[in-house]
């Protein structure tokens, strides 16, 4: 569903990371593998704040603001 969502959009790529990685996978464990496969690329997470906990839980709001971009 996310590849025929940005199909026809060279600017996006769907990553199939969080499934490779198996087991219990949160999405700032992507972003930071994300961050470091890519360090020059601009990438974007768009969620609301109350969502960030499903992600990330225990982590504290400047943990996540240190990511890089996130």
């Amino acid at each position: 569903m996310a590849k025929l969502a940005v199909q026809g959009e060279p600017r996006f790529e769907v990553s199939d990371a969080e499934v490779k990685r198996g087991g219990r996978s949160y999405t700032v464990d992507t972003l930071a593998e994300l961050s470091r496969t890519y360090p020059s690329d601009e990438m974007f997470l768009i969620l609301g704040w109350t969502r960030r906990a499903c992600f990330a839980p225990g982590m504290s709001q400047s943990e996540w603001e240190s990511l890089p971009h996130w």
